[in-house]
């Protein structure tokens, strides 16, 4: 099994009721347990993840595996009609989907936080509701990477304590590219006369997490 494959076996997996259950499992317990557990045969989503991980082609690390299951667990339930749409527009065309699908391993592989698949996921759910683009989706799925997990939590909204050595919030963000320079006359910040604010990107994350649509 290639990226694509499991980047579609993935996808497939954020609209399934019965993997997403599985998946909180996996989150919960240690991976060990369910690495021989005869049901995994019968999930053919979660079979693929787990036989993509054992034969440590590309990826080896099994906090690939927690991020694959907080990405699925996290998925919201996706009407029928949701999910016939998005079949329709993006699955018929099976280079697309692996296309899409390659954009969400090499995304989830990247992140060096385990809270951050879930953000991802609301993201992915607002591409998946034709909230947002795909290209929009490839951009916050990159920023999210880029981020600091703490400056994340800000953006959406939840109230986080500061880190020692941190930039001051949202300077952390524009490296990102979810907040910019501005200038400012006495401006406290990173740069003398400048200020961070949030922009237009920064702002679209937000309702995706907040799912303000």
């Amino acid at each position: 099994m290639n990226d694509n494959k499991l980047g579609v076996a993935i996808i497939e997996g954020a609209w399934s009721d019965e993997a997403k259950e599985l998946a909180a499992d996996i989150g919960e317990f240690e991976i060990d347990a369910f690495l021989d557990d005869g049901i995994l045969k019968e999930v053919p989503v979660i079979k693929a993840l787990i036989g993509f991980w054992k034969t440590g082609i590309t990826i080896k690390d099994r906090l690939f595996l927690r991020k694959v299951a907080s990405f699925i667990a996290a998925s919201p339930g996706f009407t029928p009609q949701e999910v016939e749409q998005f079949v329709i527009e993006h699955w018929h065309d099976k280079n697309q989907a692996a296309r899409l699908g390659a954009v969400v391993v090499v995304v989830l592989d990247k992140l060096d936080d385990l809270e951050k698949p879930v953000m991802l996921a609301k993201v992915f759910a607002a591409f998946v509701r034709k909230r947002i683009s795909y290209d929009a989706f490839r951009r916050l799925a990159q920023s999210v990477d880029l981020s600091s997990i703490q400056d994340l939590k800000a953006l959406a909204g939840e109230k986080v304590v500061p880190e020692e050595f941190a930039e001051p919030y949202p300077t952390g963000l524009v490296r990102s590219g979810f907040a910019h320079w501005i200038l400012k006359a006495n401006a406290i910040g990173s740069r003398i006369g400048q200020t961070a604010e949030i922009n237009d990107l920064g702002r679209l994350f937000m309702r995706c997490v907040q799912n303000d649509f």
